[in-house]
């Protein structure tokens, strides 16, 4: 029964799943003049809830209660007896890291972007380059996602 168990890896107990609007600015002044150049992104974020179903030899031993082995029938006679086994499972966990927080490609996009009358003029257009890739845009969905994952209240 256990080495079924361990085979499992981390499924998935439940995904979240963030829709939200957010703008990327950049700005820096060259004397007087104000520059700067934003763009807003549409995204669409997944986070998931695991549970580690493989913690580990030390999780199964007898002394830390993970579970419980009950004869219900003692065999007899020749017959098979009955036990039933009550498991603790680890508790679940939300995401560790940037990476474990999926941004949907197909949904997320730039929606608009924006910038200053100076922009892209020969100083500001120099001292900035801000077109943001959306490599760029994607990687800080997924933080915003991250952030709202471990951090809102469900």
């Amino acid at each position: 029964m256990l080495q079924k168990i361990e085979g499992i890896d981390k499924p998935a107990l439940g995904t979240e799943n963030f829709n939200f609007l957010f703008t990327h600015k950049v700005s820096r002044n060259i004397g007087p003049w104000p520059c700067w150049y934003s763009a807003t992104f549409y995204t669409v974020g997944h986070a998931s809830a695991t549970v580690d179903l493989n913690p580990g030899p030390s999780w199964w031993k007898p002394a830390t209660g993970h579970y419980t082995l009950t004869v219900t029938r003692k065999p007899a006679s020749g017959k098979a007896g009955q036990v039933t086994v009550a498991m603790t499972l680890p508790s679940p966990q939300l995401p560790q890291s940037v990476h474990d927080i999926t941004v949907d490609d197909t949904l997320s996009q730039p929606v608009a972007s924006d910038h200053s009358w100076t922009y892209p003029g020969f100083g500001c257009g120099v001292l900035m380059r801000p077109q943001f890739t959306q490599s760029v845009l994607y990687g800080q969905a997924q933080q915003e996602a991250f952030s709202r994952a471990t951090t809102t209240p469900p």
